[in-house]
């Protein structure tokens, strides 16, 4: 028939599966970009995987993880997803790592010359990808080049309504409670850290989402990264082949650069919150973060009701516990470190409470890069 022989010769435009490839990458970049840290490089630039953003993966924590508040008892498995991805994102030791997490006194500048130099260079990276395909009269590779700019624009207000969002968190935080607290935090892989911090903290940022302030436009953005994203799968591959390979190659080197997080300061999320890691020297078993937390009896007893430690009446586990607690209170070097007064160790050191080695230094440190309260 006429009409069906037209109808299959009819290809106003050719599509192959070049496209397929806007999908690749799309865990990594997850794991990476949810963790809300700032990226210095590529912060402005296309990326794989734009429908993470459409569908809002981001905000999904990962299961798995549990936190123990030592100090108040409590135990919660439903942790924030940026902080999820971001622990999972840092160099770990198996049990000795410790994390310090401060809200900064006033919030970092937002823009800073190394900010503007990042911004000419990725607006002249994408005004490259639109007027190369106008130029050659590429009205396909236009479009796709249009359609990632589209998803930066879109991303990059989303991510920032939500670095807003957890600064709003950290400074109602400072206002609800800066009482010191300690946490032991468990992940998937088995690894687990220690963290000081205040109960504010842990209450409105570790087991809190950050929300957008509008939903409306963040709703809205997610749709233009739908539309953009579906774009860019059905024009990439009616290109120009030079105009292909020059947006591939930049989606692929911008995704290489912000998967292995080159450039990033890990220490700063957002504005208002930092985060000062610090692992300890000597043994990496898991008595030995036990013995850096400088346990009371009810701490031991709350582990033990949470199956951390093992029941009392394993005495050879006990004994040995005992004796390497005994030992690291009456290790020589402690005499060589000055007794600090703060909420990380011991105000008045005496025969059953002096803190160890590690502890102290960790809190050397920890007032060296601002530490709470101050």
């Amino acid at each position: 028939m006429p009409v069906l022989e037209s109808l299959k010769h009819w290809a106003p435009f050719h599509i192959d599966a070049l496209g397929i490839i806007t999908l690749l990458a799309a865990d990594s970049l997850r794991q990476s970009i949810s963790r809300l840290v700032h990226n210095p490089f590529a912060e402005y630039l296309p990326l794989l995987a734009a429908h993470i953003f459409a569908d809002n993966t981001i905000a999904n924590p990962i299961p798995g993880f549990t936190l123990y508040n030592i100090t108040d008892g409590v135990m919660a498995t439903d942790l924030s997803a940026w902080w999820t991805r971001w622990l999972m994102c840092q160099k770990l030791n198996y049990n000795s790592t410790t994390f310090h997490v401060n809200a900064l006194a006033q919030r970092r500048p937002l823009t800073t010359l190394h900010w503007a130099l990042m911004v000419c260079i990725n607006f002249t990276v994408n005004a490259t990808l639109v007027v190369i395909p106008v130029l050659l009269g590429d009205w396909y590779g236009f479009a796709s080049s249009v359609s990632l700019v589209a998803v930066i624009i879109a991303r990059g207000c989303m991510l920032f309504s939500l670095r807003r969002s957890l600064d709003n968190l950290v400074e109602r935080a400072e206002e609800h409670n800066c009482d010191p607290v300690t946490l032991f935090v468990m992940l998937p892989n088995g690894m687990a850290v220690t963290i000081r911090t205040t109960r504010g903290i842990t209450t409105n940022v570790f087991l809190t989402e950050p929300r957008p302030g509008s939903h409306f436009l963040y709703v809205l953005f997610r749709g233009v990264t739908w539309l953009a994203f579906g774009v860019l799968v059905v024009s990439l591959g009616s290109a120009c082949l030079c105009v292909q390979i020059m947006i591939v190659v930049t989606i692929l080197l911008a995704t290489i650069v912000v998967v292995n997080r080159l450039g990033c300061d890990e220490r700063y999320i957002g504005r208002r919150l930092e985060i000062v890691q610090i692992d300890a020297p000597g043994d990496d078993a898991r008595y030995q973060a036990y013995l850096n937390m400088n346990l009371c009896d009810e701490h031991e007893e709350a582990l033990v009701c949470w199956h951390l430690l093992p029941m009392k009446y394993n005495t050879f586990w006990w004994n040995r516990y005992r004796q390497r607690q005994n030992a690291a209170k009456a290790r020589p070097d402690d005499a060589t470190v000055p007794t600090l007064s703060c909420s990380f160790c011991s105000t008045s050191p005496g025969p059953t409470s002096m803190p160890t080695y590690e502890s102290k230094q960790a809190c050397v440190q920890s007032r060296t890069a601002q530490p709470i309260g101050t």
